[in-house]
Order: C-alpha cells, then structure tokens, then sequence
C-alpha cells in the first residue's frame, strides 16, 4: 500500500481512499464471491444477483456498472460525491431485497448476453482443466440459471453480499458525506 492510500471504514466494511484528480470521484464496492463459488446446479446466480441488484439504475450524468469475475462481483461508480451516494443507495438495498418480479426477465438478458459473447476453443480451457467445479464453471455458460428460484437467489445474496465480503475503495480527496453501504 503506498502512503496515499488511506484505510478507514464505512459502515463496517474495510475501506481504501486514495487521493483523485479532479471533482469527479471513482468508488466501488467488491464483494469476494464470483463463478468459481457457484455449483454447476446455481452457474450463473452471482451474475443474476448482479443484474438484479443494479436494475434500478436510470440513466444519469455519471457512469456506473457491475462485473461478475471468477473470485468477486464488483459494483462500481464515477461521478459527483451525491452520484456516488446516489448509486450505492440504490446497489446496497437491492441486495438486501433483490426485486425478484424481475428474476424471469434478467434471466433472459443474461441469456442474450451469453449468446453475444466470442467462446471459440479457449473459452472451454477452464472446463478441460477444471472439470465443472470451481474456475471450471467459468466456461459452463451459466448453465445453471434456468433452476434457480426467487427464493435461492435472495438465500445466495444475503450469505455472500454480506459486509464481511466486502471491500469499498474511494479515489477523490474524501469519503462522500452521507455514503452509507
């Protein structure tokens, strides 16, 4: 860690601040649950919660978005400090109760976004080394989508999307006032 980076907390969660150029402030909030965490049964229940939780996002004057990798799901903002509060206002409820109405729908737009994306023969790499387990799942399609209930995605959030989970990282010359996670 260099010396610029400070460590602090925000409602419990570890927090890193580095100093931003600019007004504009670049936050996000990682949580340490990805695909590799999944079974072949729930593959694809990490990004599902990510969709889900980020559904209530309009279009705004700032940029904002979320990932879903092997080892985390990041959620992630840039923009004015009430942008940033603004977004993770919205983010950190939808967790907590998921709009489930929602769940056929953002099924389906995972399932475009499966069929738009390249496989070609590197994309079952993890598969051939991994088996359908683990890092393997990343090569799996989110196969698992189709079984997965209202009820097992909202069990999935509130054990993984959980605070001891979670690491908030803040570039700008300060935490924004009335940032609550």
């Amino acid at each position: 860690v260099t010396p610029d980076v400070a460590w602090t907390e925000v409602d419990g969660v570890t927090t890193l601040r580095a100093p931003g150029r600019g007004t504009r402030i670049k936050a996000g909030l990682f949580f340490r649950v990805g695909c590799a965490d999944e079974t072949l049964a729930t593959a694809g229940i990490t990004h599902l919660v990510e969709h889900l939780a980020l559904h209530q996002q309009g279009v705004g004057d700032y940029h904002y978005n979320g990932a879903t990798a092997d080892l985390y799901t990041h959620f992630h903002v840039e923009g004015s400090a009430d942008h940033v509060v603004e977004y993770f206002d919205s983010v950190c409820p939808s967790l907590h109760d998921l709009p489930v109405h929602r769940l056929e729908t953002e099924k389906e737009i995972l399932r475009t976004e499966r069929a738009g994306r390249g496989g070609g023969p590197a994309a079952q790499i993890p598969l051939l080394r991994y088996g359908a387990q683990g890092y393997g799942l990343s090569a799996c399609q989110e196969m698992g989508l189709p079984g997965i209930s209202a009820e097992r995605v909202n069990r999935w959030a509130k054990s993984h999307f959980t605070r001891d989970k979670a690491v908030l990282w803040v570039v700008g010359d300060a935490v924004p006032e009335g940032l609550r996670l």
